[in-house]
């Protein structure tokens, strides 16, 4: 059985591009372009009967057709003016047609096991299509100045009309300007004794326009299942869409120093998103759950930071190493009229990442535990307070009671992320490994869930044949807390109401991690070697690890892994992941 369910993809593609390029005069250049890219793929899913998930079998096939005709030119100007300064102007355009059609037919029942072909169905085939046809129209421009091979200037601007924006609004235009200046090349920091090489400073301001997918602009009647009778999108459109716009600026600077042996990059930036579009909820009494709209402003910052050096060079050894570390902070200014909040991303009803105005974009919400209002005291027999703020409140059969209300529950994005590396060559051989992970960082781990409520994980070992007394207090009715002294009823149900999949706070865990990503060895032949054969210029022999090893207190498998609700990755959630892959494996280059 288990080989016959399977899933099938037949491919074929056919790309191409033809291009004319024209020297027009002294400096000034044309290339016009055309090109295509066609495919189409045939994937079929078999399930045969008595299978878990169908047991009257199932057999389904889907056609997907998609093309791109692009025509674009792009006339260019390239000029010594003298005086030290160049210049080279670019003036270009595109036209870019795409479309794409899907079916997908199913034979929801089979008549005879093993016969897949929609031919063997039961009942009447399932048929469902979508398409589409899309088209953006382009127009930029590039200036490029520079000075003694010093100063460097390049302004750009670019007007793009998107077919799947309304009329009145599917042109836009975005520029961008970017400056960076060599120092080392207009003043001596010791470039003669090779102490300083380079010292770059550069600065940028770039904006970034974006349309939608189609048909986002008008509403459209759908068939439904009943004959003859149609339906309403669940989503309605928006008719007066504008594009999404991000606007960004950068500085940084490039220092490399003794012969370029000590190298260090650093940036700051920092980008504003407004008019994004996304699908809102509105109230059920329009008859619609959601509607698309132009909402939001959130900003992005950070810093990114590398570093390189060789810190051993002789003529048999030389020993290299890297650092590099990167920050990022996001905040919401704004959520547009009316909206008080927008869920970004949500598994079922247990959790949920939800954007309020001056918070981050990445913070997750959920039940959690009930715990002692700010100001709770306990009362000793001697008339002493001690406050109790914020513990558990512990029922009478030693459970942890849960909040009433969704609560927050913390910051899925990192701290910070960050790694390095070293690597040895000792003639021609060279070690290398290289370390990365991330420090912070939290995510909603359904794993998390099953392993500590079905006894499967080490959480749940504590008190496993004792029970336990939870570190709490207890309500009492007339108001005021006792030191909670009940132990755990029943250990068993104990842990399934702690890691019950709706208490987000319990099964809220750490993805900080650190991962050995790569130890490699290679062997370089000599060149004198290789000569002698008279055709071999170059030859590499290595062997490799990937992904090795991971240190973190993550209970899935992989803290970096990803929950994909179709084609896109959901942020903030772990869900049962499948298990990671080590990739162990070698290879021989060649060059001839």
């Amino acid at each position: 059985m288990a080989y016959e369910q399977i899933n099938t993809l037949d491919r074929d593609r056919m790309y191409g591009n033809t291009a004319l390029n024209l020297h027009l005069y002294k400096g000034l250049d044309l290339m016009l372009r055309g090109g295509i890219d066609f495919s189409r793929d045939l994937r079929t899913t078999r399930h045969p009967k008595s299978s878990y998930s169908q047991k009257y079998g199932m057999y389904g096939e889907t056609e997907l057709t998609s093309l791109q005709l692009s025509t674009d030119f792009l006339l260019k100007y390239d000029r010594k003016l003298g005086a030290g300064f160049n210049i080279t102007a670019n003036l270009g355009g595109s036209i870019i047609n795409r479309s794409f059609v899907q079916t997908d037919k199913t034979a929801e029942q089979l008549k005879q096991p093993g016969v897949y072909s929609l031919a063997n169905s039961v009942n009447r085939i399932k048929t469902n299509n979508y398409s589409y046809e899309r088209q953006t129209n382009s127009i930029y421009g590039l200036v490029s100045l520079s000075w003694r091979d010093a100063v460097y200037l390049d302004i750009t601007g670019r007007n793009d009309w998107s077919s799947t924006l309304p009329s009145n609004n599917n042109s836009y235009f975005y520029p961008s300007v970017s400056a960076s200046v060599l120092l080392n090349e207009l003043i001596d920091f010791g470039t003669a004794r090779d102490i300083v090489n380079l010292v770059k400073l550069r600065g940028s301001f770039a904006q970034v326009g974006n349309d939608t997918k189609p048909y986002r602009t008008s509403n459209y009647l759908t068939a439904s299942d009943f004959a003859g009778n149609f339906q309403i999108p669940r989503t309605a459109a928006d008719l007066n869409l504008k594009p999404e716009i991000v606007s960004s600026w950068e500085v940084g600077a490039d220092i490399r120093l003794f012969r370029s042996r000590l190298n260090l990059d650093i940036a700051y930036y920092d980008s504003e998103s407004k008019n994004q579009i996304v699908s809102m909820p509105v109230s059920q009494a329009s008859g619609v759950g959601n509607r698309y709209s132009n909402t939001g402003r959130i900003r992005n910052w950070g810093w990114e930071v590398s570093a390189n050096g060789t810190l051993v060079k002789t003529k048999k050894v030389q020993w290299k190493a890297y650092v590099n570390w990167a920050l990022n902070r996001n905040r919401v200014l704004e959520l547009g009229d009316g909206v008080d909040s927008w869920i970004v991303a949500s598994y079922s009803s247990h959790a949920y990442m939800t954007a309020y105005e001056g918070q981050s974009l990445s913070t997750m919400y959920g039940l959690g535990y009930k715990r002692a209002p700010e100001g709770s005291f306990i009362v000793g027999k001697d008339g002493s307070l001690t406050d109790v703020s914020g513990q558990l409140v512990i029922d009478e059969n030693g459970y942890p009671q849960y909040s009433d209300d969704l609560q927050r529950i913390g910051e899925c994005m990192p701290d910070w992320k960050g790694g390095f590396g070293t690597s040895v060559k000792w003639n021609g051989l060279t070690l290398s490994v290289a370390f990365d992970g991330q420090f912070g960082g939290h995510v909603y781990s359904y794993s998390n869930a099953l392993l500590g409520s079905r006894g499967k994980g080490t959480i749940s070992l504590p008190g496993r044949y004792d029970g336990l007394v939870l570190d709490g207090v207890n309500l009492l009715p007339d108001g005021n807390y006792v030191k909670n002294t009940h132990k755990t009823a029943d250990i068993t149900e104990y842990y399934g109401l702690a890691y019950a999949f709706q208490n987000a706070e319990q099964n809220f865990v750490s993805t900080q991690f650190l991962k050995l990503r790569e130890l490699r060895l290679d062997y370089e032949f000599p060149k004198k070697l290789l000569a002698r054969t008279g055709f071999i210029k170059g030859l590499v022999l290595s062997v490799y690890g990937r992904d090795l090893f991971c240190w973190s207190e993550f209970p899935g498998w992989d803290p970096e892994g990803a929950f994909m609700r179709g084609s896109s990755v959901v942020p903030g959630f772990e869900i049962a992941q499948m298990p990671g892959t080590r990739a162990i494996g070698g290879s021989i280059k060649i060059t001839f």
